[in-house]
């Protein structure tokens, strides 16, 4: 028989009071850490919900559950295996290397990752995660939810998966926008804005757009302008003129143009 889990990405639910994973001892039977001691605070974690009712411990698995909107870091897992065998198995993807033998962190309870991965592995790397599973739902951006497809194959990969360069590109490509976000968050601690909404990321999304179709690269500038059209609240991307400003080759002149022009919306023009 079957049982539910909630696999949660403990980095996209802000900063809860309670986080029971990182308390010793950590041994709970209704809650299982993915990652060792020295990387606990930010270590996905897996909940057995059947469990944590037992355990008269809903109320906490609700508080983390509810902790953010959009719930880009919470997904449902149903599977016959038990927590330590889900948790044991989850643990062989924690990180994939490249064609040159790096190593990179996979963020399999990232909603946004998970999504992207199901498109970019190829279906025996994809099966190598999911074929122990009778179902994943994940939450989209809007917060509904939706299932990843469930692959069984004949083949088994060994862990870590490799992947190859295509493979790496596709998957940087289809987080450019998250990785946007996330640079945009960092440089504003502090800021009361919301970069996890569905609104904000169509924001990022037509701004990184907009940039690369100027014939820009990703970097600083881009940065920039993505500040601006957040503190416009969007209407500096509706503005008439501005694929002629970011057409402008002098790095200079086009900053001092956009943040003229962000500056007429802040002060109401």
């Amino acid at each position: 028989m079957a049982s539910t889990y909630i696999l949660i990405d403990t980095t996209l639910i802000g900063y809860p009071k309670d986080k029971p994973w990182t308390r010793k001892p950590r041994k709970l039977s209704w809650l299982a850490a993915l990652y060792e001691r020295e990387a606990i605070v930010v270590s996905p974690i897996l909940i057995d919900i059947a469990r944590a009712n037992v355990c008269n411990r809903l109320d906490t698995v609700m508080s983390l559950v509810n902790a953010m909107r959009p719930q880009l870091g919470i997904s449902f897992i149903e599977t016959e295996l038990t927590l330590t065998e889900l948790k044991e198995h989850l643990r062989q993807f924690i990180y994939v290397k490249t064609e040159d033998n790096m190593e990179l962190t996979l963020r399999f309870a990232d909603c946004a990752v998970l999504a992207a991965l199901s498109v970019s592995l190829a279906a025996e790397q994809w099966s190598s995660i999911v074929a122990p599973l009778e179902c994943w739902k994940i939450h989209g951006r809007d917060g509904k939810l939706k299932s990843l497809p469930i692959l069984k194959t004949d083949t088994s990969l060994p862990a870590p998966l490799l992947l190859n360069d295509g493979q790496v590109t596709s998957l940087k490509s289809a987080m450019r926008v998250d990785q946007l976000l996330a640079n945009l968050s960092k440089m504003r601690q502090g800021r009361s804005y919301d970069y996890s909404t569905l609104k904000s990321y169509e924001y990022a999304e037509q701004t990184l757009q907009m940039w690369l179709s100027a014939g820009h690269k990703e970097d600083t500038d881009l940065l920039l302008f993505a500040r601006d059209v957040f503190d416009s609240h969007g209407k500096l991307l509706r503005q008439p003129s501005l694929k002629l400003v970011l057409a402008q080759p002098d790095p200079i002149l086009r900053r001092q143009d956009l943040r003229r022009m962000a500056g007429l919306h802040l002060s109401g023009g």
